[in-house]
């Protein structure tokens, strides 16, 4: 066809445009100057032509995307005749734009594992796609309460650690996923999790006294979150069963066994656990909190002491330079009762000399005894591998050029343990 008359050149398309907002299946934009017409390619297709529109507006939504996609915008003037003379001329001019739909959201049941101080969440179960659609790395948006850090964003087939965490916590998670390589800001897909870090159990657990009746435990507090209250233990050494005998408050550090399972018999041993007891934390079963499976629990070798074996008599015999032999007379009922029965021998708490109560005269050499000075020997009888509730002390003096000795002080004393 010809026709006469003046046709006008094209101008370069719009380059300012603006994503106002995405969705999933969405693009929404604006910054268009003058008509053009609008080729829309998808990434997930490689070169695909998904849609050509002409836009003669300011504001554009365009719709029935794939999500997770990247799509590229490439624009043409439209050249219009001024007459009806006049033919339209359409001459293109290429600008592009690379804008994303929003990705899919993470699996609702992902896999994860947890510690005291960390939780991973598995990226190979991670990623939730449609046919067309992707996740490229997905990553922690909010954490509650807001401790530890995190490896992310991570590649989808990679895991998301968050560690440094609090253990007995629970926290809130929401994770959102991400894909690469767009322009302007992507909206990501959110999805909140609950997860609890495990438990630790109480710190320094020990026997700090003890009686022939009696004793306390100590420990100190639980590193992380308090738990609702500890539970005590107190059971047979062979039946491997809790007996649990009293709950503390989590601000409590300590336990008299007189307070809640009155006197026991004398040398009485037992098993003394601490466990830390969470009401609300996951589907962390109180009772299995309550078992020694617990990872949680913490146990001693806890008991009353010993009564009797303490010397009748006492003498000691001066060997030479920082040496004596200490003698002394074990009450009847303490020679030869039991097979663990024995003395412990010491001088100014030096390590102690052991000797078998086999028979009613008995004596230990102590050696690198201090010269020239008062020296404190002590003679403790041990009960069924127990020490007893008290013990001998004997105050000497000697000169070791001369050999002369001075028995200084005898004294039977209460030994607090």
């Amino acid at each position: 066809m010809s026709y006469s008359g003046v046709t006008k050149s094209p101008t370069t398309p719009s380059s300012n445009l603006v994503l106002e907002g995405s969705s999933e299946t969405q693009l929404n934009i604006s910054g268009f100057e003058k008509p053009v017409s609008l080729d829309v390619l998808t990434g997930c297709i490689p070169g695909a032509l998904l849609k050509t529109l002409q836009v003669t507006t300011a504001y554009l939504v365009i719709d029935n995307l794939i999500p997770g996609c990247s799509y590229t915008l490439r624009l043409s003037t439209v050249c219009m005749a001024e007459s009806n003379t006049e033919e339209s001329t359409n001459v293109q001019t290429s600008i592009r734009n690379t804008l994303c739909t929003v990705p899919e959201g993470i699996e609702t049941d992902i896999s994860f594992n947890t510690t005291s101080n960390s939780i991973t969440f598995q990226g190979s179960v991670t990623p939730v796609t449609v046919v067309e659609g992707k996740v490229d790395k997905f990553g922690v948006k909010t954490l509650t309460p807001a401790d530890g850090t995190h490896n992310g964003p991570v590649a989808k087939d990679s895991d998301l650690v968050l560690s440094g965490l609090i253990p007995g916590t629970k926290y809130h998670i929401e994770l959102e996923s991400r894909i690469d390589g767009c322009s302007g800001t992507v909206s990501t897909k959110t999805q909140t999790y609950t997860a609890c870090t495990a438990p630790v159990g109480v710190a320094s657990l020990e026997q700090t006294s003890s009686d022939s009746i009696s004793f306390v435990l100590t420990w100190e507090s639980v590193q992380g979150s308090a738990p609702d209250y500890y539970a005590i233990s107190v059971s047979n050494l062979t039946d491997g069963i809790p007996n649990i005998v009293a709950t503390l408050s989590a601000n409590t550090n300590w336990f008299e066994s007189s307070d809640w399972i009155g006197p026991k018999p004398t040398a009485s041993r037992f098993n003394c656990s601490v466990f830390p007891v969470y009401l609300d934390l996951c589907d962390l079963d109180p009772d299995y909190q309550l078992s020694y499976s617990s990872p949680a629990v913490q146990s001693i070798s806890c008991g009353t002491r010993a009564e009797g074996g303490e010397p009748t008599s006492y003498h000691h015999d001066f060997l030479g330079p920082q040496a004596v032999m200490v003698n002394w007379t074990a009450p009847d009922d303490f020679v030869g009762a039991f097979d663990t029965d024995h003395y412990l021998v010491s001088a100014n708490d030096e390590e102690p000399v052991k000797e078998p109560a086999n028979s009613k005269e008995l004596s230990a050499t102590l050696t690198e005894v201090p010269v020239c000075e008062n020296v404190a020997v002590t003679i403790t009888p041990v009960r069924y591998n127990i020490q007893s509730v008290s013990a001998d002390f004997v105050i000497i003096n000697w000169d070791n050029n001369s050999g002369a000795s001075e028995l200084i002080e005898r004294y039977r004393e209460v030994i607090s343990k």
